[in-house]
This record gives structure tokens, sequence and C-alpha cells, in this order.
């Protein structure tokens, strides 16, 4: 338990007995140092949990949506560390739209007049969809810290969006694409290509998840929170020892100046595509590309889910179906077809 300073603020941090952390801002050191007193006199004769409980409902009456914010950024998504520059400029938008609104007043009707005004405003309903999306997150966090009784937004429904009409990134415009990068970052775009990987997931690859042995890569901290493991291809692997390994650097994609990792390898991608002639080439276009080859080529979509890692494979079906219209029936026909061998089979060797 301690009390510190952070960016002008004064924090009371604190790790219950039940590994539970909790760090409250206090209004000056005074306040901080009564706080922690009353703590550590409830660790002692056992009434932690009832004092918890208190501070919690006093926290929240008064906790406004920003305060929140930061709170779920510092507590979990910092520590979790999923998908963070896209979490934390998506609340930036909800606190410029909701931030002075107590989080107990949050409800069905002030997400509905969110979306309302954001799509007013011409943005699609995919993005709202997103917003909200976090929002229902963050007050699900505060109900499981005990911030809030319940999250009113978790059933909320979303709103209808348009499919998404992009450009189908055929592999040959891929290779073109990939071809005009510098050869210092090509590996790294090889194997996003031939992965599927997401752009996070390839640069913050460590050797410690690669086994050329079996061919396969083990991801443990994805977007959806799922571990999976992707087979490597023999041009992912190529890619993956056309970077020296090094004992400066436990990345396998490396800046080769700094030895460190890259923090998005975004103008080297930028340039490339330009050059190639693709400016509308997105870096997670090599991903859908990826899954495109996989159902076009009748890898049923549960396996296609599996290794994109999706949450759902709902959502794999909803974007990929489209490519391979005809999939399902030609994974029946297949076992219908293989049994039929199979019975002709036993009959012959009879």
């Amino acid at each position: 338990m301690t009390v510190h300073e952070r960016n002008g603020r004064i924090i009371v941090d604190t790790i219950w007995p039940d590994g539970k952390r909790t760090r409250r801002q206090a209004i000056d050191v005074k306040q901080a140092r009564e706080l922690d007193l009353r703590i550590r006199a409830s660790r002692i004769d056992g009434t932690w949990r009832e004092l918890r409980r208190k501070l919690n409902a006093e926290h929240a009456e008064g906790m406004k949506l920003r305060e929140a914010a930061d709170l779920y950024l510092d507590q979990y998504v910092r520590s979790k560390n999923r998908d963070r520059k896209s979490k934390k400029s998506r609340l930036a938008i909800l606190v410029r739209e909701l931030g002075n609104l107590l989080i107990s007043e949050i409800g069905r009707a002030e997400a509905s007049r969110y979306s309302a005004r954001r799509l007013k405003a011409g943005i699609s309903a995919r993005t709202v969809n997103r917003d909200l999306a976090v929002l229902r997150h963050l007050l699900e966090w505060c109900r499981r810290q005990q911030i809030l009784e319940a999250n009113p937004l978790h059933d909320w429904e979303r709103l209808v969006e348009q499919p998404f009409e992009g450009r189908r990134p055929t592999g040959e415009i891929v290779d073109q694409v990939i071809a005009r990068v510098r050869e210092t970052v090509r590996p790294l775009f090889i194997f996003l290509r031939e992965t599927g990987c997401r752009r996070e997931e390839g640069l913050a690859l460590k050797h410690s998840q690669v086994d050329l042995r079996n061919a396969v890569v083990h991801l443990h901290r994805t977007k959806s929170g799922k571990p999976r493991s992707v087979p490597l291809t023999a041009a992912a692997i190529a890619a993956i020892r056309q970077m020296p390994r090094t004992s400066r650097t436990e990345y396998v994609f490396y800046h080769p100046a700094t030895l460190t990792r890259w923090s998005e390898a975004k103008d080297p991608w930028e340039s490339a595509r330009k050059a190639a002639g693709h400016p509308w080439l997105r870096i997670h276009d090599l991903r859908h590309a990826y899954a495109i080859r996989l159902v076009e080529a009748g890898v049923p979509m549960e396996v296609v889910s599996e290794m994109l890692g999706h949450a759902t494979i709902d959502f794999t079906k909803k974007t990929y179906a489209k490519y391979a219209p005809t999939w399902a029936g030609r994974v029946v026909l297949a076992a219908l077809e293989g049994r039929q061998v199979e019975v002709q089979e036993k009959v012959r060797r009879r």
C-alpha cells in the first residue's frame, strides 16, 4: 500500500488481501494518509471487505466517465496490453462526448444519443459500434471492480452496418507492394502475408514464440484474448530466418538501426504501396488476403476462424463466407464421397 503523486494527482495505491488492486485519488496528502490508515486498520481487524465496498460506492457516486476512463486505461488496458492505441483513441472520443457524465448516469438513452450524434456527423455505423463496444467493456470492468452494481449496456444491440465494399486484395497486388518494400523490413510483411497475423502480433513476435522445428508460432497476447498457434509456410520460415538473430533484442522483426522492435512500420508500407500503384492497400489487407486464400481453397470456416483468432466463428462467416459461397456444400460432398469410397473399398476386400 503506497501513497504517491502521479501527473499532479495524489494516488492511494492499494493491493487488498484477495489480490485485487485499487487506485484512488485524494484531494490532498492529508486525505490520502487518512485513507491509507483506514485501509491498514481494516486489514488488521478483518473488516477490509466492508470498507472496500463502502469506498467503491463513495467513489462511484461522484465518478465521471473521464475518471473511469483514466482508471480503465491505467489498470486494465496497459496491464493487459490489448490494442492499447485503438482503445485509447476511442476512449478519447467517448470522453469528449460523454466525459462529464457520472458513470452511474450512463445508460441506453445516453448511448442512443451518442450514436445519433455520431451518425449525423457522418461517422459510419461500423465505427460507432466499435466505440460503444469499448464503452460497454469499460462499464463491465467497472462492474467487476465493484464500482458499478450492473452494466447498463451488457446486452446493447449493435447498429446495422453496411457491408465493407473495399477493393479485393489479390495475391498479385499484395506481392507487387511487398516487392517495393525496402529489404530491411520486407520479411515482416512477408510473414504477415503468410500467416494472417495482425500487424501488432508480427511486430511483437519474440523468438521464444517461434518453433521452427514444428513450423508454428505461438501467440499469447492477442486481440481476442485467446492464445492461438499459427502454422508457418516455407515462405514464412524464410522470412524469419532472413532477420539475423542478435542477443541485443528478443524480437524477431526489428529496426536494423536501433535493434529495437518497430513501433508501427507504417512509413515503409505507405511508400511501397504508392510506388506499386496501389495506395489503397492497407497492412491489414494482408490479413484479409490470407483469409480469402483459405476460404476459396475450401478450408472450413471454423478452421479459418481459429487461424485468424476471431472471438466467434459467426464474425468469420459474416466477413468471409461471400468468397466461398459453396464451401459448405463442397465439405458435405467431400465427406459423402469419401464415405462411399470407404464402403466400396471394404466390399472389394471381402
